[in-house]
C-alpha cells in the first residue's frame, strides 16, 4: 500500500512540475484557451495521438489525429484550430493487485478543428 501511494506521488510531483515548465511564462497557451489560434512547431506522435511541440517546449495534442503521417512527422508545421484545456487522456488507475495503467492525470492542450500544413 506504501509502494502505491510513493508511486502516485512520485507521478504527481512530475506532472506538477511539467504543468509548472508550461504555466511559468515560457508558455502563452493558457491566455489562449478557447480562442482560435495558429500554433507553430514540429510534428511528433505520442501515445495518445498526434501532438505539436511548439517553440517554447509545450506540447498541443490534435484532436481525433492518432497520428502523423510521414508528409508531416518530425517536420515544422503550423496548425490552426480552437485552443482547448481537457482532460484528453485518460487518467490512470491502480488496479487490486497494485498495478498502474498507462495514462496522464490532469489536462491536456488540445487543438480542435485543426488544420496544419507544412512551413
Amino acid at each position: 500500500m506504501q509502494r502505491k501511494i510513493f508511486t502516485l506521488w512520485i507521478v504527481a510531483v512530475i506532472l506538477l512540475a511539467t504543468a509548472a515548465c508550461v504555466f511559468n511564462g515560457r508558455s502563452n497557451l493558457p491566455n489562449m484557451v478557447d480562442k482560435e489560434i495558429t500554433l507553430y512547431g514540429i510534428a511528433k506522435d505520442a501515445k495518445g495521438g498526434a501532438v505539436m511541440v511548439i517553440k517554447n517546449g509545450g506540447v498541443v495534442y490534435i484532436d481525433e489525429l492518432t497520428g502523423w503521417n510521414n508528409e508531416f512527422l518530425d517536420k515544422d508545421i503550423s496548425a490552426t484550430g480552437t485552443l482547448r484545456l481537457k482532460n484528453y487522456i485518460p487518467d490512470p488507475y491502480v488496479d487490486e493487485k497494485g498495478g498502474i495503467s498507462q495514462g496522464a492525470v490532469g489536462d491536456e492542450f488540445v487543438l480542435e478543428k485543426a488544420k496544419w500544413e507544412l512551413r
